[in-house]
């Protein structure tokens, strides 16, 4: 009965670890190589803005769906980062916005 109620217990630290996890979300780095100022949108709020050459922190939750970036006063241009699980850098640049994983394979 004692290991049983050790295994209860422990079950219910790592439900409640994953839980917590999946609140938190996933964070990856934005580098904005674009040339000119850059803003990141997710779900229709603003995450990150970051000038010419700059880097921000971004953490999305598995339920974040819409991802968008602007360049300057431009439209906005949805974009993927794939899994988010997976992604860890995204790079925007003139031709769009390129997540890749920690082994540099694309995740979107």
């Amino acid at each position: 009965m004692r290991n049983r109620t050790a295994a209860v217990v422990f079950g219910a630290v790592l439900a409640t670890t994953a839980a917590v996890a999946a609140d938190e979300g996933y964070g990856f780095q934005f580098t904005n190589a674009s040339g000119g100022p850059a803003t990141i949108v997710v779900d229709g709020k603003t995450v990150c803005v970051m000038a010419a050459g700059g880097h921000c922190s971004v953490t999305v939750k598995a339920d974040d769906h819409d991802y968008a970036y602007t360049l300057g006063a431009g439209a906005p241009v949805s974009f993927s980062v794939g899994n988010p699980e997976m992604a860890d850098q995204c790079k925007i640049d003139a031709s769009g916005a390129h997540c890749v994983d920690t082994l540099g394979h694309a995740t979107n």
